[in-house]
């Protein structure tokens, strides 16, 4: 099948009316129905998303889009299809200044209409009724209910066929007990859970026949670190709570999601890690008070997500490894995905609908922000019905690779890499892109920075070190106290490791990283002046011992410096070992030309951290440049990212030879 026409992209300068209009047009104009194939058979070639690349001819020097493109916002990020697969809600963009609003496009006539003048995340709770953040709509724009209360989940509807909701009571002595509301009428059925304790309730569950059965309490905001959940067991609803577990993360991480309880009424499902390596939906016995078996798990990745077609049952399981992986109970959903995986292969693909009817296809991948699609299952074939950005082709745009290798020790490491489209087959300037936490991690999505950079000739390598999540307990905790240590080795070696496999270019490697990540770019350029030509720091940590002494003021709570001190070190008692591995303490060391970025406002890392740093260098007479973020606090504002970008690509083009950034038009 030939590619449909490509679609001009629309100009940033348009007015609001016409940016309007070409939104409308996005979801109004469907594209044509495809087959899918089965899996096993050839599948189609689906329809070529948008323009081509950057309209360039065979042998023209490739000309990199300006910073201003890649501040774009997606025009839509969200759609959800109503059961009956008549309606679409749609989250849409109305640029920087407005904010988002909730869409409704009718399937049947092709109208879209708006729903909300706000946007949140959606939920369709019945054919007729959408839920958006807490308030619910009727599909004619009519706000039912405002729930103005934490949503524990959808239960299934009433005798009269309403929609209801499992919410937290609020206000006064009620605060801590739950309540059922029908979300068409306001009425409230409330649940008086006469806990032992007056924390916050977190979590309810009920048993068959909606009596609460089991719920978890939580001590402390999750924000700082002090947290202690509790977690509670009944059998009968006037008997006394039982205490099942209590969890403290200033001493473990290994927490509890309580999900459902299960069909034979003495056990519960929960997502935990219990005994395994990694975190799985696990059987909980309520009789033997202890973990009998997983229920859905994978050996080396951690689940992430569990999700429910209808209230109270767990269709699948998305597991958290390089790439997202749904795993589905029902085999007839996972032919169904084994099926679109086939004809949809470089995408995550996410389902939702109903397998006798409309399902809604939700993809995205390392070059690709977001399209939706509808698959009519009776027909086999699916549409088009919208773009997150239609701008962009993902044919066009820079691929992703996912990988590992081998670090010094043996260890297998997790890797992306994103290889520029243009350019020739030799070595190419190396960027290593290094992410903050340093507890968190890299995810296969459309990742702006990584194709902005790869648009201007460098090989983008995004290392998940030791101490990333996702990958396992065992692998996150090699990471422990490791700051400068082992972790910058996993990333020294993936640099070594892609120069000697002749992908990367050994005289123009660059290290850039954010938060953790702009501390082992200083790191790298101090500990293997040799490997790098230069290093980036926004946000990075300089002096690792002042870090874990001043009080920050949104992360200031004496559970959350226990936290830190575990994790990274303890300066009273090892305050020379974090010195070793302290860039400011070695900055004479460093020679390399280095740019530090910071935001004015930043409370998690303050803005000295990085004054002191080029203040040194400075003193030493060292290749330094720095730049204040005006309008920033942690991360870089819209306002300050423009500046920022276009910074960041004249210092690489200068030191790393990559292509010059392109005035913006």
């Amino acid at each position: 099948m030939s590619p449909v026409k490509p679609t001009p992209r629309p100009s940033p300068a348009l007015d609001v009316r016409r940016r309007a209009a070409v939104r409308a047009a996005a979801v109004a104009t469907l594209a044509p129905w495809q087959l899918i194939a089965r899996a096993g058979e050839v599948p189609p070639v689906p329809p070529a998303p948008g323009a081509s690349a950057a309209g360039a001819t065979p042998g023209s020097p490739h000309r990199p889009k300006p910073v201003k493109h890649w501040l774009i916002p997606p025009v839509f990020s969200d759609m959800r299809l109503s059961p009956d697969g008549k309606h679409v809600a749609i989250r849409a963009n109305q640029g920087l200044q407005r904010g988002a609003v909730t869409l409704l496009n009718n399937q049947e006539t092709g109208k879209t209409t708006r729903l909300a003048a706000f946007a949140g995340p959606m939920l369709w709770l019945d054919d007729r009724t959408l839920l958006i953040s807490d308030s619910v709509f009727d599909i004619d724009g009519r706000e039912l209910y405002e729930v103005k209360r934490e949503i524990f989940r959808v239960l299934p509807p009433g005798p009269d066929g309403h929609p209801r909701l499992l919410v937290r009571r609020s206000g006064g002595a009620l605060d801590h007990d739950a309540a059922i509301v029908d979300v068409r009428t306001g009425t409230a059925i409330g649940l008086d859970l006469q806990l032992p304790d007056r924390e916050r309730l977190a979590q309810v569950l009920l048993d068959a026949a909606e009596r609460p059965i089991a719920v978890t309490t939580v001590r402390g905001p999750f924000a700082n670190g002090a947290s202690v959940l509790s977690h509670w067991y009944r059998e009968k609803p006037d008997a006394a709570w039982d205490l099942l577990a209590r969890q403290d993360n200033r001493v473990a991480e290994d927490f509890w999601q309580l999900l459902r309880v299960l069909p034979d009424g003495r056990s519960l499902a929960v997502l935990a890690r219990g005994d395994r390596d990694t975190v799985a939906v696990q059987r909980f016995d309520l009789v033997e008070r202890r973990f009998t078996g997983a229920i859905a798990g994978h050996p080396e990745e951690d689940v992430l997500v569990t999700a429910s077609l209808q209230g109270e049952s767990i269709d699948r399981v998305v597991t958290d490894g390089l790439k997202p992986t749904t795993r589905w109970f029902e085999q007839d959903w996972a032919d169904l995905q084994a099926s679109v995986d086939h004809a949809l292969p470089d995408s995550v693909n996410l389902l939702s609908g109903r397998l006798d009817g409309m399902v809604m296809i939700s993809s995205f991948s390392g070059t690709d922000p977001g399209r939706w699609r509808i698959l009519n299952t009776r027909t086999n074939k699916f549409r088009l019905i919208g773009s997150a950005q239609e701008e962009i082709d993902p044919a066009a745009v820079a691929p992703v690779e996912t990988y590992r290798y081998r670090a010094r020790d043996g260890l297998s490491i997790p890797a992306y890499l994103t290889r520029p489209r243009h350019g020739g087959d030799g070595p190419a300037p190396l960027v290593a892109l290094i992410h903050g936490g340093p507890w968190t991690r890299d995810r296969w999505r459309w990742d702006i920075e990584a194709q902005m950079l790869a648009d201007h000739g460098y090989v983008v390598f995004q290392p998940q070190f030791r101490g990333s999540s996702g990958f396992g307990k065992r692998f996150q905790e090699a990471g422990l106290r490791q700051f400068g240590l082992a972790m910058q080795d996993d990333i020294t070696d993936g640099v070594q490791d892609l120069i000697a496999r002749g992908i990367a270019d050994p005289r123009r490697v660059a290290i850039v990283g954010a938060s953790y990540g702009g501390y082992a770019a200083l790191w790298g350029l101090i500990k293997t002046p040799d490997l790098y030509c230069c290093g980036v720091s926004l946000a990075g940590i300089s002096d690792l011992p002042d870090q874990l002494v001043n009080h920050w003021a949104d992360d200031s709570s004496t559970a959350s410096r226990e936290i830190m001190r575990r994790l990274v070190g303890d300066v009273e008692t090892a305050r020379s070992a974090l010195e070793a591995v302290s860039p400011l303490q070695h900055a004479e060391q460093l020679r390399t030309p280095v740019f530090l970025a910071h935001g004015v406002f930043d409370e998690r890392i303050l803005p000295a951290q990085s004054t002191r740093m080029v203040e040194a260098l400075q003193r030493l007479g060292r290749p330094v440049e720095s730049m204040r973020l005006l309008q920033s606090g942690h991360s870089p504002s819209r306002g300050d990212l423009l500046d920022y970008w276009a910074a960041l690509l004249a210092f690489l083009h200068r030191h790393a030879g990559g292509l010059p950034a392109t005035p913006a038009a």
